[in-house]
């Protein structure tokens, strides 16, 4: 499982067009100047006032916290483009998992290289901050981590990087260690896929990968890219409540959070059916072909599965979210 892991990964600060095997010219406008970029970091939130930060790509440090707790699962969070620790979806997601109090809560803080008018500097620091923290991550599973109850979450931008990571870390682990479970909350489309050679998440990324689709084709993948794919509601609409595309693509992390909590009236019940309008006609899999979309995801399914939400909080609707009304 020896590699060499201090690299220079090259994290694009210059002014240099990306090299993706496609243009968005137009679409996105080039800064004359980049600042030089923090360093991506782990912040762990133990429940202290502020989380501690530790610099990619070490950051094995994090074991010898005294409130990391190495019988408790870990989870990595990571933000999409324009993210950053105080915002929003960071905040709901860090705040459920505290009330689970069952976690280990890391957020993969990536901040300086996801910033406004950098798009495709963005889209090519995936790769980047990808592969440095599969890097640190290796370099904690040397230290003790339990890589069998590590999950690593992410948004847009960040789905994509929760792939790179995993098939980094089975990479240059020489195919010994494939990490049990990755999520992935609408992963970004712009630069991933269509007319690109760019890689993008897939199945083979870990053992379980389900994904979260709410704004498909726009900001969102527009395909089955997981394990298990969930579409909320019609994929070609707006999400319940939402009338921009924005709202659509954050309702993903939204149903993730509210999916976390304990006391919540409901779970996110999804059926199995080939398409939107067999899951309208009625034509799915049946009971046996149920499960939860969200943090219940169990191992074991595979496919597309459909559900209806509310259009506000509380978006699960239970079992009455398989049935098309």
């Amino acid at each position: 499982m020896k590699s060499d892991r201090t690299r220079d990964y090259g994290l694009v600060n210059q002014g240099e067009m990306p090299d993706l095997g496609f243009s968005l010219t137009g679409w996105v406008e080039l800064p004359n100047v980049i600042a030089i970029l923090d360093p991506p970091t782990f912040a762990f939130f133990s429940g202290d006032t502020n989380p501690n930060i530790y610099e990619l790509p070490k950051a094995t440090s994090i074991l010898e916290h005294p409130k990391f707790d190495k019988g408790k699962p870990t989870v990595i969070y990571i933000h999409g483009f324009l993210g950053k620790l105080s915002a929003d979806d960071v905040k709901a997601v860090v705040a459920a998992y505290a009330a689970r109090n069952d976690h280990n809560i890391l957020v993969l803080d990536w901040h300086s290289q996801a910033v406004p008018g950098y798009f495709l500097h963005a889209v090519k620091n995936v790769y980047k901050v990808g592969a440095q923290a599969a890097g640190a991550i290796l370099d904690m599973i040397d230290k003790g981590l339990n890589v069998k109850h590590l999950h690593i979450v992410g948004h847009s931008l960040g789905g994509q990087m929760a792939g790179v990571i995993g098939r980094t870390v089975y990479k240059e682990s020489n195919e010994t260690i494939k990490l049990p479970r990755l999520s992935a909350l609408d992963p970004a489309y712009p630069g991933f896929y269509g007319y690109t050679n760019a890689a993008h998440l897939s199945r083979d990324d870990a053992e379980l990968v389900d994904v979260l689709h709410t704004d498909s084709g726009v900001y969102g993948a527009p395909m089955s890219t997981g394990t298990v794919d969930f579409w909320p509601n019609n994929k070609n609409d707006q999400q319940p409540g939402c009338f921009v595309n924005i709202c659509s693509h954050a309702r993903s992390w939204m149903y993730w959070a509210e999916s976390l909590l304990l006391n919540a009236p409901n779970y996110f019940n999804s059926v199995s059916a080939k398409s939107w309008q067999d899951f309208k006609l009625g034509n799915v899999g049946g009971t046996t072909a149920n499960t939860l979309m969200g943090f219940g995801c169990l191992k074991g399914f595979s496919g597309d599965y459909y559900l209806q939400t509310n259009k506000e909080s509380p978006f699960a609707r239970g079992k009455e979210g398989m049935k098309y009304k």
